[in-house]
């Protein structure tokens, strides 16, 4: 499956009723079919054309691409982060910035800030805000 593929499979599932159900089955699937850390890109490019579905909490969209937390997911979501902040991104890079290492967690704080100094939509600055104010000790 490409990337291309799956994205074109969520935008489908995104017209249906359930949109959690159909992405837990699809991700049952794709683990089924093999497909691994290379489906972080197409996922996490979906959530940010579609930011207003309700993915779950967090979801089983989230809990699939976070099962490459240490293997490219983190480096996905950090371009994500750049790119396109939506809440629900915003959601699990403060998951990952929570779990972080301090010299990673001092980067993810310097990407954050980044974001910020660009401006964001949707009131996202507030959230964001409040992640960084978790984190008071991290240079600025």
């Amino acid at each position: 499956m490409t990337g291309r593929d799956l994205y074109g499979g969520l935008a489908g599932l995104s017209h249906g009723d359930d949109f959690v159900f159909l992405t837990n089955e699809l991700t049952e699937a794709l683990k089924a079919a093999g497909v691994g850390a290379e489906a972080i890109e197409p996922i996490l490019r979906f959530m940010e054309d579609h930011p207003d579905i309700d993915y779950g909490s967090p979801g089983p969209l989230v809990h699939f691409v976070e099962r490459y937390h240490r293997h490219g997911y983190g480096e996905e979501l950090e371009q994500s982060i750049s790119r396109r902040p939506t809440w629900h991104t915003l959601w699990m890079f403060h998951r990952v910035v929570g779990s972080a290492s301090e010299q990673d967690r001092s980067r993810y704080i310097a990407i954050l800030r980044d974001v910020l100094a660009k401006g964001v939509d949707d009131g996202l600055d507030d959230a964001i805000w409040e992640i960084l104010r978790k984190y008071p000790d991290e240079e600025r």
